[in-house]
């Protein structure tokens, strides 16, 4: 069955994080009308973790930009600015979004290891040293998940399990990574979550 595309004013939404960064994009005109169009840019691809080299598109006119459509731009001064039209509140409240794509991607790979809750026993891959090495595995105690932040000046933090992930208020500062952190061979260490799987 084909995705039914969500169209606004002629405007075809993306789906994914892109979707995410044009409703927060949309959030920041709302909250601060006359908003620079270069700060647009670098908020909502921040935010979204969207490539700022690739995401001017969120605040420059084009056929795939929400600019002069979901809000009005004008020229001032040397730049332009960005004010709320009847549409710049029609997407709503964009951590839902960014938390659609979060879990989507997340719980592919949860799925995969086993769906593992903190106090479980996982497999862990150990290192090979070459592509023709067997795969070996030790054995490993779950934690739980530890989030990163894009911001390297944010500090890595403990914060469960999957139901983390369910609250929508952890969405507020904007994207953010969550790896298994697991007791093995003596030692916590943080992994990839296709580095684990279940003990069978």
């Amino acid at each position: 069955m084909a995705k039914v595309k969500e169209v606004v004013g002629g405007y075809v939404v993306p789906g994914g994080r892109g979707g995410a960064a044009v409703a927060y994009a949309c959030q920041l005109v709302l909250q601060n009308p006359g908003i620079k169009q270069g700060d647009i840019h670098e908020l909502a691809a921040s935010w979204s973790g969207l490539n700022h080299s690739t995401a001017s598109w969120i605040g420059s006119p084009g056929p795939k930009s929400p600019a002069e459509i979901l809000w009005d731009r004008r020229k001032e001064g040397r730049g332009f600015k960005c004010y709320p039209n009847d549409l710049t509140d029609k997407l709503g409240d964009p951590r839902i979004r960014l938390q659609a794509d979060i879990l989507k991607e997340f719980d592919k790979e949860w799925k995969a290891a086993g769906s593992p809750v903190p106090g479980a026993l996982v497999n862990v891959k150990r290192v090979r040293w070459s592509a023709s090495d067997s795969q070996l595995y030790t054995t490993g105690l779950y934690l739980g998940l530890k989030r990163t932040w894009r911001r390297p000046e944010r500090k890595e933090v403990m914060v469960g399990g999957r139901e983390y992930l369910l609250d929508l208020e952890v969405y507020g500062s904007g994207t953010f990574w969550v790896n298994p952190m697991v007791i093995t061979d003596g030692r916590q260490v943080v992994l990839s979550m296709h580095e684990i799987s279940p003990v069978v």
